[in-house]
C-alpha cells in the first residue's frame, strides 16, 4: 500500500536515516539507513523527487586537516516507501565538498569546495547515475572560500557564493563576493564578480531567489550576508536576460 507521509532523511556521520512523518499525528516514525563513503556534507533531490544526491568527506569541517575520501553518491527513493537504495556508484572527488545541488533539470551536479576553492560539475546520466566530470575554461574564478552554489531558476547562470575570511589571529579580512556566471550544458563561463565595498563587511554565505519567480521578468536576489560579519541581507536585482545582480541597495540589520 503506497505510503502517503511525508518523507525526511537526516544525517548522522556517514548514516543517512529515512524516517516517515505523520503530519496530522505530528510523528516520526524512523526506517531504513544507508551508509555513504565517509561523514555526509550536504544532500540535494533530483528534479524528479525520484532520486537523491550525497556529498560526502572525511576532511574536517572548515579549513582543517584535510581528508582522502571524498564522493558524491547516487540514491533512488522508493516510490511507495520513501526508503533509499543505492543508484549506481558514487563518484570520486578531489576535495571535500562544503555544497552540493543540481542545475534545473537536473542534469548536472554543481560542487563547491573551500579548500582549496574551486567549483566542479559533473553530468548526470539520463538513468539518473552520475557520470563524468565537465571541463571548465581555466580562468575560472571561485573567490575565496567558497560556500555555496546554485543554478538560478531560469538555468542560464549560476551563482558561486564566496564568503571571505573574517580578520583574525592578526591576519587582514579577505573579502567576500558572489560570483555569478553563465551556465550552459554544464561550462561556467563569463563570471560577473559581485562585491559591494570590494567585498569587505560583505561575508555572504547563501543567496535564495524569491517565491514565485519567473525566469522572464527582473527579479530580485536576497543574499543573506554571514552572520560573522554584519547580519545583513543584501537584495541584488538583475535582469534575466543578461548577468544577475549588476546593481542593487543594501538592507541592514536584517539578520
Amino acid at each position: 500500500m503506497p505510503n502517503n507521509n511525508t518523507m525526511l532523511y537526516a544525517s548522522v556521520g556517514a548514516d543517512l536515516i529515512h524516517f516517515d512523518i505523520d503530519v496530522a499525528a505530528a510523528t516520526l516514525t524512523r526506517r531504513e539507513t544507508v551508509s555513504v563513503p565517509a561523514n555526509v556534507q550536504y544532500v540535494w533531490p533530483h528534479a524528479s523527487r525520484r532520486f537523491l544526491y550525497a556529498a560526502s568527506s572525511d576532511s574536517a569541517s572548515g579549513m582543517g586537516a584535510a581528508g582522502a575520501n571524498h564522493h558524491v553518491s547516487s540514491f533512488r527513493i522508493d516510490a511507495a516507501s520513501g526508503a533509499l537504495g543505492a543508484h549506481g556508484a558514487p563518484i570520486p572527488l578531489p576535495h571535500r565538498p562544503i555544497h552540493m545541488s543540481t542545475d534545473i533539470p537536473s542534469e548536472h551536479v554543481l560542487v563547491a569546495f573551500n579548500n582549496p576553492p574551486s567549483a566542479r560539475v559533473y553530468r548526470i546520466n539520463a538513468d539518473a547515475t552520475l557520470g563524468a566530470e565537465v571541463a571548465q575554461p581555466p580562468d575560472t574564478d571561485p573567490g575565496i572560500f567558497p560556500h555555496q552554489v546554485l543554478a538560478m531558476p531560469d538555468n542560464r547562470h549560476v551563482i558561486l557564493v564566496a564568503r571571505g575570511h573574517d580578520a583574525a589571529s592578526g591576519k587582514p579580512e579577505d573579502p567576500g563576493a558572489l560570483k555569478v556566471f553563465r551556465y550552459d550544458n554544464g561550462v561556467l563561463r563569463d563570471e560577473v564578480s559581485i562585491a559591494p565595498n570590494g567585498g569587505f563587511g560583505f561575508g555572504p554565505r547563501h543567496w535564495a531567489a524569491p517565491f514565485g519567480f519567473s525566469p522572464h521578468e527582473t527579479v530580485d536576489l536576497r543574499v543573506a550576508a554571514a552572520a560573522e560579519c554584519t547580519r545583513d541581507v543584501h537584495p541584488r536585482r538583475g535582469p534575466a536576460g543578461g548577468h544577475a545582480g549588476v546593481s542593487g541597495k543594501r538592507v541592514a540589520g536584517a539578520g
